[in-house]
């Protein structure tokens, strides 16, 4: 469960972090043509669909599968061929984001703008989810979290304390996190150190059960991430409470791979665009619902890259390259 709150799959290096990301969903085509070194376009066939993030309950799974099979019908009669049913493994999706015949996944804005744009890899666009109603579309932030039952005011109050951070390579859980802790203290502050230590928990899940526990005493939570477990683990929350929030930043970005051509990557926008904004029947709006979506954006490359570089620059150029 906690693969899906952002914080599994493979790290790999860049030049300052572990490039991690938070995922919604990942399609790759495997069809003999593209193997063969051809475009990914119209006849991906065998191709691999799963939707892995968020699904926190049972209710989500439904509403995920509801939600794929409308946007499956969408996409083959516009001609782009995907499977019947999605797939629910435990392997790495790490690969599957720089794999060549990728179709459709999501990612982190972090590990996008770190790693896997410079790989080729291509954006389809950005979901809107109503939790971040009041933000320009397609655009979130974290929620940064304590115990309920502690005195904090303000992250002036965390120093010294425990930190906790879903992983090093995610933009909701770091680099927004160290952007608002930046702003927060001053240099000389910064240089010496904020936090007593400063843990890494695996997910955004693990890390609400561990300040709900008081394992840790802060961490910065996706704000969607946030809302399904407030709604779907209400026990749990309740232990917690929101301190502030992170500076904004584009969410969580959908891709495609190096080879998927332009044609194919306007008819995923075309059909994406369609399920979420005009659900054809009850079902699917009953599943939009749980999900929390409400529209979809293309947000481009170059937007990606210069507000994830401004979150990571504001703390940098204030001498706190990392959460400490």
């Amino acid at each position: 469960m906690d693969k899906l709150l952002c914080g599994a799959g493979k790290t790999w290096r860049n030049s300052i972090h572990t490039a991690m990301a938070c995922f919604v969903f990942a399609a790759i085509a495997t069809n003999s043509q593209a193997q063969q070194g051809a475009n990914v376009s119209d006849g991906a066939h065998n191709a691999v669909v799963s939707l892995p993030m968020y699904e926190v309950s049972d209710s989500m799974k439904k509403a995920d599968n509801i939600f794929w099979s409308r946007l499956r019908e969408k996409l083959a009669s516009q001609g782009v061929d995907a499977p019947m049913a999605l797939e629910r493994t435990s392997g790495d999706l790490a690969d599957q984001w720089q794999d060549e015949h990728l179709l459709l996944s999501q990612t982190c804005g972090y590990p996008y703008t770190h790693t896997l744009m410079q790989r080729g890899v291509k954006i389809v666009g950005t979901l809107v989810y109503t939790t971040n109603d009041g933000l320009a579309p397609g655009e979130y932030r974290s929620v940064i979290i304590v115990k309920a039952d502690t005195p904090y005011k303000t992250l002036a109050d965390l120093k010294g304390k425990k930190a906790g951070v879903n992983e090093m390579g995610s933009n909701s859980g770091m680099n927004a996190f160290r952007a608002a802790v930046a702003a927060s203290f001053s240099a000389n502050e910064l240089k010496q150190g904020i936090f007593s230590s400063v843990i890494t928990t695996g997910g955004h899940m693990k890390s609400v059960r561990m300040v709900a526990d008081g394992q840790i005493d802060v961490a910065a939570i996706d704000s969607v991430s946030y809302d399904l477990i407030k709604r779907d683990y209400p026990e749990l929350a309740a232990k917690t409470r929101v301190l502030t929030s992170t500076p904004v930043s584009p969410g969580l970005p959908l891709i495609t791979g190096a080879r998927t051509d332009d044609k194919t990557i306007d008819k995923m926008r075309a059909a994406i665009k369609e399920v979420v904004t005009h659900p054809a029947d009850a079902d699917l709006r009953w599943a939009l619902g749980e999900m929390k979506l409400k529209d979809f954006v293309v947000i481009d490359a170059q937007t990606y890259h210069q507000r994830i570089y401004q979150l990571e620059d504001s703390a940098i150029n204030k001498g706190y390259p990392a959460l400490k």
